[in-house]
């Protein structure tokens, strides 16, 4: 049996990361990869991945979230046990979106220490050099150390998701990827993805940014935010 990846998606609130977490879902499904996303963020009540899970699910991608269901607007603090079936080995593509922040991405403990985790996975920690918080090399660095010890698991790998929504420019882009590129070598991991809005693509289809580029549609957010 072919084994698929585990995607642990983490990042500071602002950084993009529900919104990568179900375009990587979008992409891996229009490659004939069988798909779940997971919504593992029990604290921040906005802009969840589960609030996609109808437009996802008539593409074929299986989402799971709260015990409730995923088109409960009840936020209890409560998962679905399917969420078990991310930690094991398994043919599919699984998607984790966790919380932004040390005590967000602290579930990821319990679930490693009961489960383990899975051959192969993948813990990528996402970038927003326009936040306050993850402006900097060191910044960063400090982010990444505390989000490792919350997790009791070693990030992989990097992506830089440098945006300002729909104002985003191509300077942003690659001024994230030259902070990236600084934070991957210190860090000694890859980074495995730039993201930018699709207005972008014909800007950057050529630049030699660090990792895939991946062009994002914007899900999570409507037009008029």
């Amino acid at each position: 049996m072919n084994e698929g990846t585990l995607y642990i998606i983490v990042g500071h609130y602002g950084s993009g990361k529900t919104e990568i977490s179900v375009n990587l879902a979008r992409r891996l499904r229009a490659e004939g990869k069988d798909v779940l996303i997971g919504d593992l963020d029990i604290l921040n009540p906005y802009f969840r991945s589960r609030e996609k899970a109808q437009e996802l699910e008539q593409l074929g991608i299986r989402v799971v979230s709260s015990v409730l269901g995923n088109d409960s607007l009840d936020d209890q603090p409560s998962i679905s046990e399917e969420i078990y079936a991310f930690f094991r080995d398994d043919a599919r593509e699984r998607i984790l979106d966790v919380g932004g922040n040390p005590e967000g991405i602290r579930i990821l403990r319990g679930f490693a220490r009961t489960r383990g985790l899975p051959r192969r996975y993948e813990l990528l920690m996402v970038v927003n050099a326009n936040r306050p918080s993850t402006r900097t090399v060191q910044q960063v660095l400090h982010f990444a150390k505390q989000l490792e010890q919350s997790s009791g698991a070693g990030i992989t790998g990097l992506i830089n998701n440098t945006h300002l929504l729909r104002e985003t420019s191509a300077e942003d882009v690659l001024r994230g990827d030259e902070l990236v590129r600084e934070v991957s070598r210190q860090m000694r991991v890859p980074v495995r993805f730039t993201t930018y809005i699709e207005e972008l693509s014909e800007e950057l289809k050529n630049r030699p940014l660090a990792g895939r580029q991946m062009p994002l549609y914007l899900n999570m957010r409507p037009e008029w935010l």
